[in-house]
């Protein structure tokens, strides 16, 4: 459950209701390359070269004989993992249908009943996993915080989300859009990835072995594991608040010395003319492209001296690039929040 929400967001028509589905899904916001890194999460994963050369080069989202004897020789166990969006809505479609626009991707590990991690065999995986139906429908984790990786049920979307209007939030659905299982013993040098056209060999070393830390580290305790999007329910709320005044914000861009804006690190490495991490700025909480507005949400730690200090660089370095920073402290966001979106307003907007 995300706590502290603002009470002018209280307010909004709309903001505390949940609505039935179909929805409309927006994803633009979402980076394309870490939409891409996600595509191939299929089956058992991570695919190493010696996976593949038990399943006789052959590999399909079921496993073949092959790859069965190759992890039950191994006493491999296996963890399921869900890949959850969480996701804001201002706005219906031409049809009545509720837009969603994701504001976070997690990883959660599948949990026995929601104490601890679930590790099993590959028989249970081949037997149980791998083609349940009620895997391939979508399901929801209720009550749902991306930010502590809470939740208070999990389950089919057509059972726990109602076919009428209820109250809620749907900030807190998190909506299962994929899963995969993952074997917990491999090699990391064996791991295979799609390249991404990556610019050289070494870029595309450097994109697997973070993939691969990302998305394949086992799960050694029952939390969630942050793939993208917003960082703090401040930033989420202000994100809904400007959402609220039809502006989308970008979360966590990383903004570069020479005015380049990535979506994420693979965006960064994929530019063939960006190779330097000391020519990065800062990464920025919500970005304007278009207005060249960058905007920080500083907890409290932002009035410490030295944490000061770094800010003040860090705006001037944005200054001269002609990107405008607008800092807004925690505290406003929540205590004065309409005034909070207002200063950003003014600036995007002005």
């Amino acid at each position: 459950m995300i706590r502290n929400r603002p009470k002018a967001l209280l307010e909004l028509p709309h903001y505390d209701t949940v609505h039935p589905p179909p929805y409309a899904r927006d994803w633009s916001a979402v980076p394309a390359l870490i939409s891409l890194s996600l595509i191939t999460l299929d089956g058992i994963q991570p695919i190493t070269t010696s996976m593949a050369q038990a399943a006789g080069g052959e590999l399909s989202a079921i496993p073949n004989e092959g790859q069965i004897e190759y992890f039950r020789q191994r006493k491999c166990e296996f963890q399921l993992i869900f890949v959850v969006a969480s996701c804001i809505s201002f706005g219906f479609d031409d049809e009545g249908h509720q837009i969603l626009r994701p504001y976070a991707l997690t990883l959660i590990p599948a949990s026995k009943r929601g104490q601890a991690v679930s590790q099993t065999n590959i028989n249970f995986v081949t037997n149980v996993i791998v083609g349940n139906p009620m895997l391939a429908e979508e399901n929801v984790y209720s009550g749902f915080d991306p930010f502590q990786g809470e939740w208070q049920l999990f389950g089919a979307a057509n059972l726990l989300l109602s076919s009428e209007p209820r109250k809620g939030f749907i900030d807190e659905i998190g909506f299962v859009t994929d899963h995969f299982v993952l074997a917990t013993q491999f090699d990391p040098k064996e791991v295979c990835a799609v390249n991404l056209d990556m610019p050289s060999p070494e870029v595309f070393q450097r994109y697997i072995r973070h993939r691969t830390k990302l998305f394949f580290t086992p799960f050694e305790k029952l939390e969630r594991r942050r793939i993208w999007g917003v960082e703090s329910p401040i930033e989420l709320f202000l994100l809904q608040g400007l959402a609220a005044k039809g502006h989308f914000p970008l979360p966590q861009m990383i903004l570069a010395e020479n005015g380049s804006a990535f979506a994420s690190l693979y965006d960064l490495w994929n530019d063939a003319e960006f190779r330097e991490t000391k020519g990065l700025i800062t990464e920025v909480d919500l970005y304007f492209p278009d207005q060249k507005v960058a905007v920080f949400c500083d907890g409290s730690h932002h009035r410490h001296r030295k944490q000061r200090e770094r800010d003040q660089r860090i705006d001037q370095k944005l200054l001269a690039i002609g990107i405008k920073p607008v800092r807004v402290r925690g505290k406003e966001i929540v205590k004065n929040f309409s005034s909070a979106v207002s200063r950003v307003l003014e600036v995007i907007e002005g």
